[in-house]
């Protein structure tokens, strides 16, 4: 277990001075899952604050600004775990080294600059968007006191441009201290002005198992699916990269699809999430693809990975070709000859089975 590891996790589905979503509650509640797993987040379970929202939260009856949870829940939550962790750097200073933060938000959210990035509050209605949590600004004030050496903050909402919104940062004291050199990972569903998006309903699909889209990429690449095939790791880069692909491949049916925004600072040396991630495991997360070969063609194909290394080799005469692979670019080419295939055989493979046809 990771026990100087510390998260603040808040989903909040019930908006009655906005309007309901229905997954950021499971958004949270799913990613806490994600950080109590002793194989996967490593994080304490006393080291977590989980803020959700129920029927209790907000019934009917009650005006909109007297809903929870508020700003000051959220706050108090925080100041709670930064209070413990400062207190066990106190007795063991080279624990710092040691420690990360996890912030994570799911919910409506607005941005008043392309700086920000603020969660509304349950209470949060028209003329009210100033009960908020401004990402920028309590990420800003962790930078000063240096409570935490890694800093992980996911904002799975939208970034509305709400410019006269007022945002509070944190009331307590400003801090001032000089452990050492930080490292910060922001995750942010959307772009400055943008939308971000929840799975849609369909026949099929359980409620409960629905989220938004930058979760479900989120946890799939922390789950084994952002995995670099070299170093075996799940970093910074690795998941940004897999998350903003991802998020873009599963919203392209929109009349504009979501993009991610993702920062890290300094990019060497980074955050890690997972080292020495099983092969198994990656295994178990490949992904079928079925290629088709143009009509008549019955030579022999080649199968490269983005390394240009060679994985495979299949005979057209055979028909299409059904292989297992992993997430990346890949290129097909005629055994011999020219190549006369679509994209010039080059594919890209993201998060699920793809179909091919070259």
């Amino acid at each position: 277990m990771n026990e100087q590891h510390y998260a603040l996790v808040i989903g909040i589905n019930r908006y009655p001075g906005i309007s309901d979503l229905r997954s950021a509650s499971e958004d949270a509640e799913s990613f806490f899952n994600w950080l109590t797993d002793p194989k996967l987040g490593g994080v304490p379970e006393e080291n977590i604050r989980l803020i959700t929202t129920d029927e209790t939260s907000a019934p009917p009856h009650v005006p909109f600004f007297k809903a929870k949870p508020t700003r000051e829940d959220v706050e108090d939550a925080l100041f709670e775990l930064w209070a413990k962790c400062r207190s066990r750097i106190e007795d063991e200073p080279a624990d710092w080294f040691k420690t990360r933060l996890y912030v994570f938000g799911s919910g409506h959210g607005i941005a008043p600059d392309p700086q920000e990035a603020a969660l509304l509050m349950a209470n949060a209605g028209p003329d009210h968007y100033g009960k908020n949590f401004s990402y920028a600004k309590y990420l800003s004030w962790f930078q000063k006191a240096q409570f935490f050496r890694e800093l992980v903050f996911f904002a799975d909402f939208c970034r509305e441009r709400i410019a006269n919104a007022p945002l509070l940062g944190p009331t307590w004291t400003e801090i001032n201290n000089q452990n050492g050199k930080l490292l910060t990972v922001r995750g942010l569903a959307t772009y400055f002005g943008e939308l971000a998006f929840e799975e849609e309903d369909d026949e099929t699909a359980n409620p409960d198992e629905l989220r938004g889209y930058f979760t479900k990429a989120l946890l799939e690449g922390l789950n084994g699916q952002a995995v670099d095939p070299r170093s075996r790791e799940i970093n910074a880069q690795t998941l940004a990269t897999y998350v903003t692909e991802r998020v873009r491949s599963l919203t392209e049916h929109r009349p504009k699809p979501q993009v991610p925004f993702f920062v890290a600072e300094p990019v060497t040396p980074t955050v890690t999430f997972r080292r020495n991630v099983p092969r198994h495991e990656t295994d178990a997360l490949r992904h079928t693809v079925h290629i088709r070969f143009p009509a008549g063609f019955k030579a022999d194909v080649v199968l490269f990975d983005g390394q240009l290394k060679q994985i495979a080799v299949h005979s057209a005469v055979n028909g299409s070709w059904d292989v297992p692979l992993g997430n990346g670019l890949y290129r097909i080419t005629p055994a011999t000859g020219s190549n006369s295939f679509a994209n010039a055989g080059f594919f890209e493979v993201i998060g699920a089975d793809r179909d091919v046809k070259l």
